[in-house]
This record gives C-alpha cells, structure tokens and sequence, in this order.
C-alpha cells in the first residue's frame, strides 16, 4: 500500500475494527458517495434542476453521511418543486421528515410546499411540530398567521403575525400582512402604524399603495380610495389584483361601464380568473344579456378549488335566479370579502 493510500485508508480501517483489512477496504469504496455534495449544490445553484435530480439518485444519497443526506433530500425536493412536479416534491420532503423528524429545515420545506399548494389541514400539524421544537421561529409563525387568515380566524392570525415580526422586524411583506389583518378587524390606528412600518422599509411599494386603498375605502373615504388605487395601477398596469379590486369597487357603486373595463383589462392578463369572470356575469346579467351572465357565471362557479368563495356565490346566483322573472338586481360580492 503506498504512502498516500495509507494515509487516506489508516483511519477507515481502525474505525471499522473488522478484522480483515480487505473486507474494510471494500465496504469503504462501496458507500464511497459517487457524487460530491458540493457539485450537486452548483448544479442547483446554476438551476441545473434536471442534473440535480440525475446525481441525486438513491443509491448515491445512501452512500453519504447522515449529516449529508438530510441536505441532499432538500436538494432533491427543491429541484422537483421548481420543475413543479409537485407530487414528487412532497414525497421527497416527506421522506426527509420520516428520516428527520427534528429536522426544522426538512419539516419548513414540507410544510411550506404542502401550504403553497393549499393543503393547509397537512402543513398546520407540521408548522406546530416546527414551533414543538423552535417557539421562536418566525417562517412557521408566518405559515399560521397565513392558514389562520384564509379560514377567517382573524385573532390566532394576528397573534401568528406578532410572534413572527418579534423576529423578523425588517419585513416589509409581513407589516403589510399584519396591517391588512389589522384593518380587517377594523382597527384602523393599529393598522395605520404597521402599514408605515412596510412603507418606511419598502418606499414605493405599489402593495402598500393597494392597501392604503383598501383602508381609505373600508373607512368611507371612497374618492381618495379610488385615487389611491388608479395611482397603484397605473405604477404595476399588469396586476389583477389592483384592476379586480378597482372593477369590485365601481360595480358596488354602480358604474357598470368603468367596472367591466377594469374586470376586462384583468381577463386579458388571466383569462379564466374567477372574480374577472364573475363580476362579467354580473354586468352581463344587469344588462339582460342572460347568455354571457350564465357563461361567465357557470365559469365562475367551477372554480371551487381556485376561489371556493366565489364559486358559492355564483352557483347560488345560478340556481336561484329567475331568468327575466324576477328583475331583481343579483347580489354583489362585498369587498371586505374580497382583499
């Protein structure tokens, strides 16, 4: 054996304490990685996410060290997430977890993913796991404040939110969370300070301008609201958000031309968005135009996944409407509902 094998092999040897040196030798060389960690972390970096996931197969991930492994998992699932193979993603994170299950950056992947896919009833019980471990920390606070919000549970949000910025105080997005849940518990001078908190770290910001919209007009100041908000489309022209918000308003105050040239404007960014098509079918139907009312309707109304919300709405509208019977106005969709 020359003097740089000897070197290199010695301690593998002694740590094994078999007691024949080949057999040590060749159990070393057959979990030798044949890959290097290193270069599969530039591969990702590089966003080389089909290479990552070719280098990382299993035999080469069991080859490595325990410390090692829980980092090739992330990286694996990280490359199927942004090749949005979903489903291959969520069961890698979940074999992390199985391996790991103390292991906060595993379980803050797994959850993050299953609450960016809305699987919220999943990623809740792995949040809580996460602040089991860590009470402090700030992402896992922040994925409850999120969940809690979507279902109407404005107190635990907010609680969720104030743990989160104790930690994370230089977060422009997370202020403007919290000043948004604020204003919705109408509590207008809370929601203020915090919504200057996001503006003082983020000058500019057309989400911050969007949200000084919604406070002007939840608070009757509506001529400034809809100044406010013209102001942030006219800074980010592609974002329906701002155009549906805009459409909402005019419509509840009955401006049915202004509403649907911004609900139309929206629909040509994202043709199949379930309040564009929604607030269409109100116009159309306000128009007698009961044809284009029942298509976008009957559109809206199959987007149970997308916005179950609307889709209540316009299946109640589609179900109990008594096409030219009635002529009753339909209901409108209340913008507190709606942010």
């Amino acid at each position: 054996m020359n003097t740089l094998v000897r070197k290199i092999l010695l301690p593998v040897l002694m740590l094994t304490q078999l007691s024949s040196p080949g057999r040590a030798l060749a159990g070393w060389l057959n979990r030798a990685p044949s890959v290097s960690l290193e270069s599969v972390q530039k591969l990702f970096d590089g966003r080389k996410y089909e290479d990552v996931i070719k280098q990382l197969s299993e035999s080469n991930i069991h080859k490595m060290r325990r410390k090692d492994i829980v980092v090739a998992y992330t990286l694996l699932g990280g490359s199927y997430q942004q090749r949005e193979q979903t489903d291959k993603a969520i069961g890698v994170f979940q074999l992390a977890v199985e391996l790991f299950p103390k292991d906060i950056n595993v379980l803050s992947h797994l959850a993050g993913l299953l609450h960016t896919v809305e699987l919220d009833d999943r990623a809740r019980p792995l949040y809580e796991r996460i602040l089991a471990i860590h009470p402090n920390n700030a992402a896992a606070h922040l994925g409850l404040a999120e969940i809690e919000r979507a279902q109407g549970n404005l107190e635990e949000a907010l609680e969720h939110y104030g743990r989160c910025l104790e930690e994370w105080t230089q977060n422009a997005a997370v202020w403007l969370a919290y000043a948004q849940v604020l204003a919705e518990k109408q509590n207008f001078n809370a929601a203020s300070a915090a919504l200057q908190e996001s503006i003082a770290l983020q000058p500019g910001s057309v989400d911050s301008l969007s949200t000084l919209a919604l406070f002007q007009y939840l608070q009757g100041l509506k001529s400034q609201a809809h100044e406010t908000l013209r102001s942030a489309i006219a800074q980010a022209p592609d974002r329906g958000d701002f155009l549906l918000r805009h459409s909402l308003w005019l419509l509840e105050e009955g401006d049915l031309e202004a509403s649907l040239s911004q609900a139309q404007r929206a629909l040509r960014l994202s043709p199949q968005d379930p309040l564009g098509l929604w607030i269409r079918g109100v116009i159309a139907l306000r128009r007698y135009n009961k044809a284009t009312a029942r298509r976008d309707l009957e559109l809206a109304a199959s987007k149970h996944r997308e916005a179950p919300f609307i889709a209540r709405i316009a299946t109640a509208m589609i179900l109990k409407m008594d096409w030219g019977a009635s002529g009753e106005a339909p209901p409108l969709l209340d913008s507190r509902e709606y942010r």
